[in-house]
């Protein structure tokens, strides 16, 4: 291997270790994400709850079920059928169910837990009792210890129906409307939070994803309510969350980061570079005939054994500074 080729190898290899460094190093700022210390992340939320996080429901029912807490967060991704055949599952037996979502995919999973209520897609707003706009409405909750007023962020509200506890309502001097660019027609009471029992564990639903985010946790009483709802062991859904390209190389760099810590894989590795070193380590010897050779065709004049002799004085100079 020549000397250009192995500066190229050199120069591809510390490339790419300074793109999974950076990769690495930079937080992710996905919406709704544990790992996202940002106004949008739930990075405040991973410190109160320290929660368990669900890649897949395949091994869902095995966990401790009459004491623990699965939230759900903005769902971004269809649920299948077998997975919420998982959760339906996980409540009856005893867990608790919280799903928070207002413009997802949360009415799909509500359809398949044959629940009745609805998330509406209604754009919430209250001109009167807010917090800095019309679109964080501030909300009345009942029957929640030393939770009185939640602050919501560009909520929806869920529909009503007969047999659903709720249990949080926006003020009477609040409106919905498609869109956010809407004049208030008619202001009423619009039901936000609810409870239902579900076999012998139960489940609340919030209308509003972002009430937990890092810029919304100390708002109000939310962070009160997030205490009230954390129960027991938490965990988290991130199977159906929406991930950008840089959480997704995160994510496969900790796998990578995983396996480097397994004893074998470090010596698999450290002997892959041992050899490949040896294999393909420039020959110095080779490299000054070389040299000595391109001397002697630009300089003839010089003489063959002055070269000769010049060859060997470099080799022996290098062997001392070897030894």
């Amino acid at each position: 291997m020549n000397k250009r080729t192995l500066s190229i190898l050199i120069g591809v290899a510390s490339s790419l270790f300074l793109i999974g460094a950076i990769t690495w190093i930079y937080p992710s700022t996905d919406d709704l994400w544990i790992e996202n210390p940002f106004w949008n992340g739930l990075s405040d939320f991973y410190s109160q709850t320290k929660p368990t996080r669900v890649q897949n429901y395949d091994s869902f029912s095995v966990f401790n079920t009459t004491d623990s807490t699965l939230f759900i967060i903005g769902p971004y991704r269809d649920f299948t059928k077998t997975e919420a055949d998982a959760i339906s599952s996980y409540i009856r037996l005893g867990g608790t169910l919280v799903l928070l979502d207002d413009y997802g995919t949360g009415n799909q999973l509500l359809e398949l837990l044959e629940i009745d209520t609805r998330f509406t897609g209604e754009v919430l707003r209250d001109p009167v009792f807010r917090y800095k706009n019309s679109l964080m409405p501030l909300a009345s909750i009942h029957g929640v210890p030393k939770v009185d007023k939640i602050v919501l962020n560009i909520p929806t509200t869920l529909a009503f129906y007969q047999g659903i506890e709720f249990i949080g309502f926006s003020s009477s001097l609040s409106y919905t409307g498609p869109s956010l660019e809407i004049e208030p027609i008619e202001l009423s009471q619009s039901p936000i939070f609810a409870r239902i029992d579900y076999g012998t564990g139960k489940i609340f639903l919030l209308s509003d994803s972002s009430i937990f985010i890092n810029s919304m946790l100390t708002r109000g009483n939310n962070l009160s309510l997030l205490k009230y709802l954390a129960m027991g062991t938490i965990f988290i859904d991130e199977a159906h969350s929406m991930r950008t390209n840089l959480t997704l190389m995160k994510n496969l760099l900790g796998v990578i980061f995983n396996k480097l810590g397994v004893y074998e894989v470090r010596y698999l590795i450290l002997a892959i570079f041992v050899i490949t070193t040896i294999i393909f380590r420039p020959k110095f010897d080779s490299i000054v005939e070389d040299e000595v050779k391109d001397l002697y065709k630009k300089h003839p004049e010089y003489g063959r054994e002055l070269l000769d002799w010049l060859s060997k004085e470099r080799t022996r100079a290098r062997d001392k500074v070897k030894n």
